[in-house]
């Protein structure tokens, strides 16, 4: 008996940790998320809360379903020819998929956030049906956001309660937001008149859900592709790669390149997130066994740190932070909710500013199980969620408590029962976030940079380009 109640624990505390997947940002919710109604707050009553949401699932983009179609048909091509076509992938033969490349919210999405939505709205009934209780929704302009932020509101209320501000800008796009909601349609009956607002819900907020796309420190540095795409091309050449490139070409009979193997990992995630567009037929996942996924999935997560991990994002995110801080500490509202729907662009810098990533840069040598910067920290409808409490034993203070994809994180010196938002003050001062300043893109200094570096000719080009006078 006191075996398996042994083995019962360590159980639940193998469950309990991250397991993390190969499948990076387009990992499905499900396979790495928590339920926030298993959090326990004691003595403690929830008084407010601060969620960033990344939107639900979504469809492809249209380079990768023309990446994804070359692919494909160059190998149907070759499996033409007499002898070539292993029986184990004679399927490819015939092979067609239901992508539809317009980024918005599918079906899977549309459900997904509205279970969400659910799960938070009975953790927290009073914050979220109190009429005290100050409730605010926001979105950037990108309909697979709104689209987000209406399933999430649908999850809560049904079609009980409607939303009004902005109510026309909407409207405008449900042709596109609308596309593949199925039966979650009904939640575009949330525009419909009525008496009263109830709802407040800003679905342009991209000053601050999409800080990056106005920073330009940052986007000037994102433009050159060639450097946050270094560190990804170099371990493309790695034996591990090679390695990975001659096991999967084996299976297939073809001779591939190491890119062609990152095709076919994408064939894979999206297999895995998508079997209902991919079809029945799809079995791209089998050309990969073991570690080989984990292998590849290195390459997706050197680029995607090297892109959105910049210093300029990083710091460029504190205007978020600061907006979660005055929402939890503002002596205005005693009770509420602010919650915001975006990207995983917007997430990941948020995460290293806050300290729950280190500074620590992701390598390539790096364990390809545990390292610490994993894609699928921000899978579809990942959320980051902040709630302020009300505690007997905190008279004078307010302690705070984080969760990550309903998982419950600590901050660094910020541990669950120390944790409180004049700390979290104190730490991240108002004064310390200085948009401009990170953002701002100063001429003289940039070419100043361009003499050091000796790489005038190229400087001048871009000088030309911005227009910008010497």
């Amino acid at each position: 008996m006191i075996g398996v109640i042994l083995l019962t624990l360590l159980l639940e505390e193998i469950c309990s940790e991250w397991h993390h997947t190969p499948y990076g940002t387009k990992a499905r919710y499900d396979q790495v998320a928590g339920n926030i109604l298993d959090a326990n707050f004691g003595e403690c009553q929830p008084v407010k809360l601060f969620g960033i949401h990344r939107h639900g699932t979504r469809n492809v983009g249209s380079k990768t379903v023309r990446r994804l179609d070359f692919f494909i048909n160059a190998l149907k091509d070759f499996y033409h020819l007499p002898g070539v076509m292993p029986d184990e992938f004679s399927w490819v033969k015939d092979y067609t998929h239901n992508l539809h490349p317009n980024k918005d919210l599918v079906l899977e999405g549309y459900v997904e956030v509205s279970e969400i939505g659910r799960r938070f709205s009975t953790k927290f009934p009073e914050l979220f049906h109190d009429a005290d209780s100050v409730r605010y929704f926001a979105s950037s302009y990108k309909g697979r956001c709104i689209s987000s932020a209406l399933s999430y509101i649908y999850g809560v209320y049904g079609s009980d309660d409607y939303v009004v501000a902005n109510a026309s800008g909407i409207k405008a796009v449900t042709p596109d937001i609308q596309r593949h909601c199925g039966r979650m349609c009904a939640v575009y009956d949330l525009l419909k008149p009525k008496d009263r607002a109830i709802l407040p819900f800003n679905h342009a907020q991209n000053h601050l859900l999409r800080y990056y796309d106005e920073c330009t420190n940052y986007k000037k540095k994102e433009e050159d592709k060639q450097t946050w795409m270094e560190a990804g091309e170099r371990y493309l050449k790695s034996a591990a790669m090679a390695a990975l490139t001659s096991r999967v070409g084996g299976r297939l009979n073809v001779t591939m390149t190491p890119y062609d193997v990152i095709t076919a990992h994408i064939l894979c995630d999206t297999e895995v997130l998508l079997p209902r567009l991919m079809g029945s037929s799809s079995r791209w996942c089998s050309l990969f066994r073991d570690d080989d996924l984990y292998v590849s999935a290195v390459y997706f997560d050197l680029i995607r740190y090297s892109r959105r991990m910049m210093p300029e994002a990083v710091d460029a995110s504190c205007i978020l932070w600061q907006k979660a801080l005055s929402h939890l500490t503002s002596p205005k509202v005693s009770s509420g909710v602010t919650l915001m729907f975006a990207h995983t662009e917007t997430l990941f810098p948020l995460l290293k500013h806050i300290g729950y990533l280190s500074d620590t840069p992701m390598t390539a040598d790096a364990d390809i199980h545990s390292r610490e910067f994993f894609g699928d920290l921000t899978p579809m409808a990942s959320n980051l969620v902040m709630v302020a409490l009300s505690c007997p034993s905190h008279l004078t203070q307010t302690p705070v408590r984080f969760f990550l994809n309903e998982r419950e994180i600590h901050l660094p010196g910020c541990e669950s029962d120390t944790c409180t938002l004049e700390n979290l003050r104190s730490t991240f001062p108002s004064e310390g976030c200085d948009y401009e300043a990170t953002c701002s893109y100063d001429a003289l200094a940039f070419y100043v940079q361009c003499v050091a570096a000796v790489v005038v000719s190229v400087c001048l080009a871009d000088v030309v380009k911005r227009k910008i006078l010497l």
